[in-house]
C-alpha cells in the first residue's frame, strides 16, 4: 500500500460501511461511518448536492480511490444554474470524505498523534500530487505546505493544484471524532491566489464545528485510547 493510503486515506483492512446521508435538520448532515452517527454541521452561504447532480458534474470518485465521498456542497444559490446545465466557469465548494478502510475498527488518539508529527516532518511532500490524480484533477502540483492549523482532534494542510493555466487552492483538515477519522476538503476559486487564506481558514472552522457537534461517548473515548502500534506498517 501507497503513501498515500498510509497519510491522506487513513487506510487499513476493516471496512467502512457507509448509509446514505441524511439530514437530520436545516442545519446539520448526518452520516454513518462504521456504525457511527457522526454530524456534519453545514458551513453558512453552502448547500447540498445531490447524487444526480454530482455525477452529472463529473464530481465522482475514481476507481480505486482510498476515500469515499459522503457529501458535497456548492454555494448557495447555484443549484438553479447546475440543474439548467449552465455550471460557472468559476466556483467554491466544499467535500466531506471518509476512509474506504481503517487499520483499526476505530481511529484512535495514538494514530492521530503519529500522523500530526508525519505532517510535521515533510511525510507529505510528494504524496499530494497522486492525491490529486486521485481525484481526477489533471495538470501539476504546486505542492503542500506546512502544517498550518493544529487542534486536538483536527490538522488542517493548504494544497494547491495547477491545471489548464489556473490555481486551485484546497484546505484539507482531518479530523478525529468519536474514534472515526473525517475527512474535510474546502476548494477554493479558481484562479485566485488570495483564495488560499479562505480555504485554510474555512477548513479550520469547519473542523472545529465537527468537533463541537460531535461531543465523544464513553466507549468512543475507550477505543480512541488504544494502541497504534504498526499503523503505518499495514
Amino acid at each position: 500500500m501507497g503513501n498515500i493510503g498510509r497519510v491522506l486515506g487513513f487506510v487499513g483492512c476493516i471496512g467502512l460501511l457507509l448509509a446514505m446521508p441524511r439530514l437530520a435538520h436545516a442545519e446539520d448532515l448526518v452520516i454513518d461511518a462504521h456504525g457511527e452517527a457522526i454530524t456534519v454541521p453545514l458551513l453558512d452561504g453552502f448547500e447540498l448536492l445531490s447524487e444526480g447532480m454530482r455525477a452529472k458534474m463529473g464530481l465522482v470518485d475514481p476507481p480505486g480511490s482510498n476515500n469515499r465521498t459522503v457529501a458535497i456542497f456548492v454555494a448557495r444559490g447555484l443549484l438553479e444554474k447546475l440543474e439548467a446545465g449552465n455550471p460557472p466557469a468559476r466556483m467554491r465548494y466544499l467535500d466531506v470524505q471518509v476512509p474506504r478502510k481503517h487499520v483499526w475498527q476505530t481511529g484512535t488518539r495514538a494514530a492521530f498523534r503519529e500522523a500530526i508529527a508525519m505532517v510535521k516532518k515533510g511525510g507529505l511532500d510528494g504524496i499530494a500530487n497522486k492525491e490529486f490524480a486521485e481525484q481526477g484533477r489533471a495538470g501539476a502540483l504546486g505542492g503542500v505546505s506546512n502544517l498550518l492549523h493544529e487542534g486536538e482532534r483536527y490538522f488542517v494542510l493548504h494544497m494547491h493544484h495547477t491545471g489548464n493555466g489556473q490555481r486551485e487552492d484546497v484546505g484539507a483538515a482531518t479530523v478525529l471524532v468519536r474514534a472515526r477519522m473525517i475527512h474535510l476538503y474546502v476548494r477554493s476559486m479558481p484562479g485566485d491566489v488570495e483564495e488560499g487564506a479562505w480555504a485554510s481558514d474555512t477548513a479550520k472552522n469547519w473542523a472545529e464545528a465537527l468537533v463541537a457537534a460531535n461531543s465523544p461517548t464513553p466507549a468512543s473515548l475507550k477505543a480512541e485510547a488504544k494502541s497504534a502500534g504498526g499503523f503505518w506498517d499495514s
